[in-house]
């Protein structure tokens, strides 16, 4: 690999050369739109560790160019459309790459057009994150198996196929630790707070929302904090200095939502707060499976379950306590220690 890169680095100069660390081992993560914040959190984990250097390629429609997440990594997103660049990235052998769900199958049959290489010069993974690989989750699997490449799916997706690998989205744990420590509550203390955040889908049912809206109502020393409904959007880190405030933080609600807990519930989980999700289309395995995830099934439970937490102050803290502990099956180092199990 080190007489590959060399041969590179010192040719003919070029602008916007890319100077590869020698020394770690080169992941290429591929990522539309849709996918952007799972692909981001993933490059600050390997870009953090000793042993890999890695840089995100994206389909950049109109003024986007990827999600940060953390300001040294703004140098490590390169459009699809950036053919010099995308060329280089080709050019080192024992290459991995996480290929981010149905979208970023098409980004990476791009590359590969790009750069006139194929399937089997490189280390390939696939992660099944949302909706585009929902909605074609049988092609999607037919595909990883055809060409024999490992696919890992977050647990709210293995219903999908018996065959994927759980994987949920690393996280930096001291970031989190940081908010949880700055993080002032701004409301009554004789009051529980309970965070929601629906997003773009805050007028509908969705995520159960007018579901817990209604269920709330009822309890008067609880309080709603409602993230992006009849309010201005808020960017990413807003959303969690807000959630850092609440005391609970509830995800998806009923049967009729997506069910099972996601990247908004995992990031409440970081911040130490008690999540409420409806578990019901989702499997928690190992190494997911000790997770202190509350499963409401409905308003009436959700109700009940916010009664006896009233009743019980003693309660609350109990499960905060167990929340906080189980932050750390979410962190780089052990997200990246469970997948050196598979991609050495």
């Amino acid at each position: 690999m080190i007489k590959r890169i060399k041969k590179f680095i010192f040719s003919k100069a070029k602008t916007n050369r890319i100077n590869f660390n020698p020394r770690k081992r080169c992941v290429l993560l591929f990522a539309q739109y849709s996918s952007w914040g799972a692909c981001s959190n993933f490059n600050q984990m390997f870009n953090a560790s000793e042993e890999y250097e890695s840089w995100e390629i994206l389909e950049t429609p109109s003024n986007k160019d990827g999600y940060s997440f953390g300001e040294e990594m703004n140098q490590r997103k390169i459009s699809i459309k950036n053919k010099s660049m995308v060329s280089q990235l080709s050019l080192v052998d024992n290459t991995i790459v996480f290929i981010f769900d149905y979208n970023g199958i098409r980004v990476f049959e791009r590359f590969l057009r790009i750069t006139k290489s194929k399937y089997e010069e490189y280390h390939l993974f696939v992660f099944w994150t949302g909706n585009p690989y929902v909605n074609n989750y049988q092609w999607c699997n037919n595909w990883s198996q055809e060409n024999n490449i490992k696919a890992f799916a977050m647990c709210d997706l293995l219903r999908f196929s018996d065959k994927s690998i759980p994987l949920m989205q690393p996280y930096n744990l001291h970031f989190f630790s940081q908010l949880m420590d700055n993080s002032k509550r701004e409301n009554n203390y004789d009051k529980i707070v309970l965070c929601h955040s629906p997003g773009h889908k805050g007028s509908s049912n969705e995520k159960g929302t007018i579901t817990i809206q209604e269920e709330l109502s009822k309890f008067d020393k609880i309080v709603l904090n409602q993230i992006g409904h009849k309010s201005k959007f808020l960017n990413h880190n807003d959303c969690l200095i807000e959630k850092s405030k609440s005391d609970i933080f509830i995800d998806k609600l009923g049967r009729n939502c997506a069910g099972g807990i996601g990247k908004s519930g995992i990031e409440a989980i970081m911040l130490g707060k008690p999540t409420i999700c409806s578990m019901h289309k989702s499997k928690l395995i190992k190494p997911y499976d000790k997770l202190p995830i509350i499963d409401i099934k409905n308003g009436t439970e959700l109700s009940e379950y916010l009664q006896k937490i009233l009743d019980n102050p003693e309660l609350l803290s109990e499960i905060k306590n167990k929340t906080i502990k189980a932050r750390e099956i979410f962190s780089y180092q052990t997200t990246l220690n469970y997948l050196n199990e598979y991609i050495h």
